[in-house]
Formats: C-alpha cells, sequence, structure tokens
C-alpha cells in the first residue's frame, strides 16, 4: 500500500514551462481573463517576475529509495510571490495549479500557512486579484486570513476579480 504525498521545493524555470498545459481550468479561464495570455506565457511571466517560486510535486512518501534516484516529478503546482513595492514591503502572491493540486484537500491548508508565512517574511503586505468566479480560491484566501474587497470589473475581458490582501 502507498500514500501519495508532496514535497516543496524552489521551482525551476522548466517547471514553469511544464505546467502550462495541465493547469486547472479555473486557472486558465482566470489566466485569460485577466490577461489575455495563453497558460504556458503567462506563467513563464509569473516565474520571471517572481523573486521566489516554489514546486509542488507528488512522491510515494512510502516507498524505499532505491539506489538510483527516480527521476523528478513534474510539479502538481507552482506558487510564487514578487515584488509590488520593495520599499513599502508590498509583494504579489500567486497560485497556479492542475487538477491533481485539488486532490491534495487537507494537505493543501497544511501546506497554505507555512508558504503564507515565508511569503510574508518577504513582503509583509500580500495582495493580488482573484476572479470572482473561482469560489473555491476565494474561500481558500479568505481562510488564509486575507481581506476579500468586493467584485469589480478588470482585466482584459473586464470579467469581476477580487482585490485580496493582508
Amino acid at each position: 500500500m502507498t500514500a501519495t504525498r508532496f514535497v516543496i521545493e524552489p521551482a525551476s524555470r522548466s517547471d514553469a514551462d511544464s505546467l502550462g498545459d495541465r493547469l486547472r481550468a479555473a486557472d486558465v479561464e482566470e489566466i485569460r481573463a485577466a490577461s489575455g495570455l495563453a497558460p504556458a506565457e503567462a506563467l513563464r511571466r509569473s516565474y520571471e517576475l517572481s523573486s521566489h517560486v516554489w514546486a509542488v510535486r507528488e512522491f510515494d512518501g512510502l516507498s524505499i529509495a532505491p539506489p538510483i534516484a527516480p527521476p523528478i516529478a513534474p510539479p502538481i503546482a507552482l506558487w510564487g510571490v514578487g515584488p509590488l513595492s520593495l520599499v513599502e514591503g508590498r509583494g504579489c502572491p500567486w497560485l497556479l495549479a492542475t487538477d491533481a493540486f485539488e486532490g491534495l484537500g487537507l494537505d493543501v491548508a497544511r501546506l497554505s500557512r507555512p508558504l503564507m508565512a515565508a511569503m510574508r517574511e518577504l513582503y509583509p503586505h500580500l495582495e493580488n486579484r482573484v476572479d470572482a468566479r473561482h469560489t473555491k480560491a476565494v474561500r481558500w484566501l479568505s481562510w488564509l486570513g486575507f481581506t476579500i474587497d468586493p467584485a469589480k470589473a478588470w482585466g482584459v475581458e473586464g470579467r469581476p476579480f477580487h482585490r485580496f490582501w493582508i
């Protein structure tokens, strides 16, 4: 019997490149509504504009390591933060994920708070926008302690987005 778990580690450019074609539908819709970019291009830009990006990878938590290291699993999510204002200590957090990330359930909650703490050490004030249609993300951001502003038209499609901040 095996148990699927995850590992978090610094992400590489190739991680960003590999995730674009596997994003969950809600993230693809949000990217298009906000920027009009293809998902792969949006991921590359997010990676390049961020000061810190972490990859979330699944692994078999019960297996004994083989003599030869297994290939690195592709990321199921990238989580990053980049500067909005270094003077004011403001950063822009983001998370883009695959459907497999949704399956982590309670583990996502356990993962979220330590990564939030790490981001807040870098940038005490965090803010971004989230597509109002992405209701799971809005609930999760609220649970994390973000203030969620009322939705307003935003992005290239003028769809309702919530500004979230802490």
